[in-house]
């Protein structure tokens, strides 16, 4: 009976833990940063909305040609490009005095964390067995979910704390670290044909749109959309509640419920198949956000974040 092919290497742990701090990262400012520009910079709440929105539309831009750069000029390089350009644009938060320069900071850090994202992806898929690729996605993903609670967690807490300087001052201890990480990783590069590298070079739809996706991306959307609402403005809604330590703890129970549901999901994915783990996720979503919506006490609230966490 022969073994599984091995999923834990030193490359996908790795590429695994710069994924996860770099997510961290996105998830720790993305949760603060509408607050912060409320309280420190006079913004509006649409003006504060947008200080957290812009920097999906820098990743958005990163993303569309990331893809076909990570293949053309190497996995490797365009994995450093992203990290030190993610680091510079951190440092750009020490330099911001009104709207227009936190608009413009967070839109290029989002281009960093766009380029580093999508290089941790195409990698990591590279290190990943056939026969564990359901396993090895989840896990994978599993860093993104990870950070997805503990980010928010750490950056609400640290808001109570510090100063956001020193805020910063972390974001960019843990990007070094990442540099450091990359540095001793083994990536596989892909070899290209020249008639493969001139088709790369070319700018066309097909290079950006692919039809058989289509149906997924707007479900990925449309689930993107519900918990980036919840990401975005639960630290001020938890404050209008008075709710701040549940707020909090949210994302403490959040992380709890997606590490037990993380590796259940991967396992019946290989099993069962894609709709067995999807269509139960999907009304855990809508139930966490109903319970969110009608909130009034922190039970409430620590009960909407386990079925958000499932979801």
């Amino acid at each position: 009976m022969s073994s599984k092919p091995r999923l834990w290497t030193k490359g996908f742990i790795l590429d695994t833990l710069v994924n996860f701090l770099i997510y961290i990262i996105y998830y720790m400012l993305m949760v603060i940063i509408a607050s912060e520009a409320i309280h420190s910079l006079n913004a509006s709440m649409s003006e504060a909305g947008l200080a957290s929105g812009i920097f999906i539309l820098g990743t958005l831009v990163a993303r569309l040609f990331a893809g076909r750069s990570v293949e053309l000029y190497g996995r490797r390089k365009m994995l450093f490009a992203g990290i030190i350009f993610y680091l510079a644009t951190t440092f750009m938060y020490f330099g911001i005095h009104s709207m227009a320069m936190l608009f413009f900071v967070r839109c290029l850090n989002g281009i960093g964390y766009g380029i580093a994202s999508t290089a941790t992806s195409t990698i990591v898929s590279t290190m990943i067995p056939a026969e564990r690729r359901g396993e090895g996605i989840n896990y994978y993903a599993l860093s993104m979910s990870l950070a997805a609670a503990i980010g928010p967690f750490i950056g609400m807490l640290m808001q109570q704390i510090f100063p956001f300087e020193d805020i910063i001052y972390f974001c960019i201890a843990m990007i070094v670290v990442c540099l450091g990480a990359a540095a001793v990783m083994h990536v596989d590069e892909m070899e290209l044909t020249e008639e493969h590298r001139a088709a790369l070079k070319e700018i066309h739809i097909a290079n950006f749109l692919e039809p058989k996706v289509t149906a997924i991306s707007i479900v990925a959307f449309c689930v993107a959309v519900c918990y980036s609402s919840v990401l975005s403005f639960l630290a001020s809604y938890a404050g209008e509640l008075q709710l701040m330590t549940a707020g909090t703890l949210f994302f403490v129970v959040y992380a709890l419920a997606v590490t037990v549901a993380r590796p259940v999901a991967g396992v019946m994915f290989d099993r069962k198949g894609e709709d067995f783990v999807m269509y139960p996720t999907y009304a855990c979503l809508a139930i966490g956000l109903l319970l969110l919506s009608i909130t009034t006490q922190s039970w409430m609230m620590l009960v909407a974040g386990v079925f958000v966490g499932l979801g």
